[in-house]
Order: structure tokens, then sequence, then C-alpha cells
């Protein structure tokens, strides 16, 4: 009973490890540096959606690495949100 009981414990503690090793080893192996540029000037966007989808739709092209939508209050009446690239 003792020799199965050690070898439970031994299969969890090899895959906490293993686990933990892992959640380590992901974000590392993911990461990169962008080497990239954009020569993208901020897009005005009518709502979320549209500036949520150009971004995207640049971003398939490769033409930017990522993007931020901002909501901008405007007095004038024109487009209310602008898009950031990177």
């Amino acid at each position: 009973m003792d020799i199965i009981m050690t070898l439970i414990t031994r299969s969890k503690i090899t895959a906490a490890a293993v686990i933990g090793t892992g959640a380590i080893a992901l974000p590392l192996a993911t990461a990169s540096t962008a080497s990239a540029e954009t020569n993208l000037r901020p897009h005005w966007a009518d709502s979320m959606l549209e500036c949520q989808t150009m971004g995207n739709t640049f971003a398939q092209q490769g033409l930017l690495n990522g993007f931020t939508c901002v909501k901008v209050n405007s007095n004038l009446g024109g487009p209310n949100y602008l898009m950031y690239p990177w």
C-alpha cells in the first residue's frame, strides 16, 4: 500500500512540475520582439465595431502590429472613435 501511495504522490508532483514548467515556458516561447514599424496614422471611425474591424483588417494585411480604439467626444457631430495603430 505504501508503494502505491508513493507512486501516486510522485505522479502528482511530476504532473504539477510539468504544468508549472509549461505555464512558464509557453509565454516565453510565444514572446517575441516586433521589428516591423507601421507608417499608418490614426484613423477615424463612426463606431467601436468599425474601429475594431478596421484595425483587425490592417493587422491581417501586416500593416500594423497592434492597435487601440479610443472614444473621442466630438462636438462637431463627426466620427467618435480613433484607431491608433502601432
